[in-house]
């Protein structure tokens, strides 16, 4: 009787800690899956635009052509990215039946949940109400959440560096052993998909953390072991390219995975330090002078809370000085940052008892929060006059959006208390003006100024048609014609000129892409067959035929 009265208590006892378990990660699982319904299912079946139509075209080739080590475009295998990334937008499209934008944003989705997730529980290691708020401030991220949108290879490096700070600070947190061959693992992922830098990022913040804590040990512990995952991964990497095109591409992807990125260049030094107003808007703006004051009262802060915000201090500063060394500076390459931005951005919900600068900055913020609303209504005001110049008519996406932040204001401004007490209504109001901001405006107008679906269906129509070959005329090879091959989905192999082609030497008709002013300046002899918009510029597609035709 009594060993069954004890096997009954411990079987309560344990669905007991199962039932307590679920509950506990019920909200992260609905984070994790509302946050993929956002980044994918309002996502329309349009074509791809800007940069998501180079990897567009690595996974149609891959599509076409077999599976390779590297991506290939039209003109070959192309140097700069590992395979995987491509290998899992190519897996998705065969599992789906085809190739779109929806599709291809699935594993963007997913990661930028996964990143949600581990930044809510990233502030729950000292504030729930914290962590809501990085949740928030994060969603309202601009970087962030256009990358979760759209095909790109950023948001895995993000997702795996989030995942290498959140288990180097709960093993600080719960006193366990620090995950040294976990974290391993992820710089090795990191180099799968990005490349030698990607697990640069990783290792530079996982190892600049101990040494600011002064745990030199750790520090070098993590730090040699990445230096031999480099080495390992970049000799792995160029064996893989050996293996898939000889030296000659092995060559070219060691100068431009690792040598090319350190070559001159016109971006200036502090690009990302000022543009980061921007493009990681209005997280990058609090979190300056956060960081400022929380430097001269750290003192009265909670060990625990000092080696968070350290932790988040280290993961922006390195991020922003170590890819401020190479040569080329875009916004989207500095992604890591965002969940460390938006943890530091909200953390102006924690009461610092004492600091009447803290407070001052928690009144001040406030204000600026609740007023984004009104703010981005006058913006629209300005941007009205300039829309008829490019020849846009978004009159309704205006007064929706209008609307909408009139009435984001109006729920701001009413009943206002302390700025802690309603820190949730802040934000959200803040992170739903962005949002709203770009799902009704700075998409629609993105998709009609880089439109170039029309323009190429109608030219490979009256290609095909006349059985002709297709040429690009002063036309870089990783420019335009990345656009017109994505959205033409062929086999075709284009050529290139630089200079009139010799009708002599054609044996096949050649439909021949240019730029407006260039057909006139250059070929204005022949009428052309077809004029449009692609990719924002004005095109001409020219039709040449053969000479011996011609003589006929």
């Amino acid at each position: 009787m009594e060993l069954t009265t004890t096997v009954l208590k411990d079987s309560a006892y344990r669905y007991f800690l199962i039932v307590q378990d679920q509950q506990r990660h019920f909200p992260k699982l609905i984070l994790f899956i509302a946050a993929i319904g956002l980044f994918v299912f309002a996502i329309p079946a349009r074509e791809f635009i800007g940069f998501e139509t180079r990897f567009a075209l690595f996974a149609q080739e891959m599509l076409r052509n077999g599976w390779t080590l590297f991506p290939h475009t039209y003109l070959g295998p192309y140097p700069d990215y590992p395979g995987p990334s491509t290998w899992v937008v190519a897996f998705l499209a065969k599992l789906f039946g085809g190739l779109s934008l929806p599709i291809a944003v699935i594993p963007s989705a997913i990661l930028s949940a996964w990143t949600l997730v581990l930044t809510w529980r990233i502030g729950a290691l000292e504030d729930k109400r914290w962590a809501w708020a990085a949740v928030l401030a994060l969603l309202g991220t601009q970087a962030f959440f256009q990358q979760a949108r759209t095909l790109s290879i950023d948001p895995y490096v993000m997702a795996l560096l989030t995942t290498s700070m959140w288990l180097i600070l709960r093993a600080d947190h719960e006193s366990r052993p620090l995950p040294v061959y976990k974290l391993l693992l992820l710089q090795f992922a990191a180099l799968a998909i990005r490349g030698p830098i990607g697990l640069v990022m990783l290792a530079g913040v996982n190892t600049v953390y101990f040494f600011a804590l002064g745990q030199w040990r750790r520090g070098l512990n993590i730090g040699l072991r990445a230096l031999g995952a480099l080495i390992t991964g970049t000799g792995l990497l160029l064996l893989a390219a050996w293996i898939e095109c000889g030296s000659s591409f092995m060559n070219e992807v060691l100068r431009m995975q690792v040598l090319g990125r350190f070559r001159e260049t016109t971006d200036p030094l502090g690009t990302y330090w000022v543009n980061s107003f921007g493009n990681y808007f209005y997280t990058y703006m609090l979190t300056v002078p956060v960081v400022l004051i929380y430097w001269f009262m750290r003192p009265a802060l909670t060990p625990s809370r000092q080696r968070l915000f350290l932790a988040l201090i280290v993961w922006v500063l390195v991020i922003l000085v170590g890819m401020s060394i190479p040569a080329t500076k875009k916004a989207r390459y500095i992604l890591p940052i965002a969940p460390a931005l938006a943890l530091l951005a909200s953390s102006l919900v924690l009461s610092m008892v004492g600091e009447k600068y803290w407070q001052r900055l928690q009144k001040a913020s406030g204000y600026f929060l609740r007023a984004l609303p009104l703010l981005v209504l006058i913006g629209l005001g300005f941007l009205s006059k300039e829309l008829p110049k490019h020849d846009m008519d978004l009159s309704l996406n205006l007064w929706t959006l209008g609307s909408i932040l009139l009435l984001l204001g109006w729920i701001g401004w009413r009943n206002r208390t302390h700025f802690r007490e309603e820190s949730t209504k802040i934000y959200l109001i803040a992170t739903a003006t962005l949002i709203c901001t770009n799902l009704i405006l700075i998409e629609p107008f993105n998709w009609k100024k880089q439109t170039s679906a029309e323009f190429v269906n109608q030219v490979e129509k009256l290609r095909k048609d006349a059985n002709a070959e297709l040429g690009f005329f002063n036309i870089g090879k990783d420019g335009a014609a990345v656009v017109y091959m994505v959205n033409a989905d062929t086999s075709d192999r284009p050529r290139f000129y630089t200079q009139k082609p010799n009708l002599d030497k054609l044996q096949k008709p050649l439909y021949l892409i240019m730029k407006k002013h260039n057909a006139k300046q250059l070929f204005s002899e022949y009428p052309p067959a077809y004029q449009g918009v692609m990719d924002g510029k004005s095109m001409t597609a020219i039709p040449l035929q053969p000479k011996t035709a011609l003589s006929k």
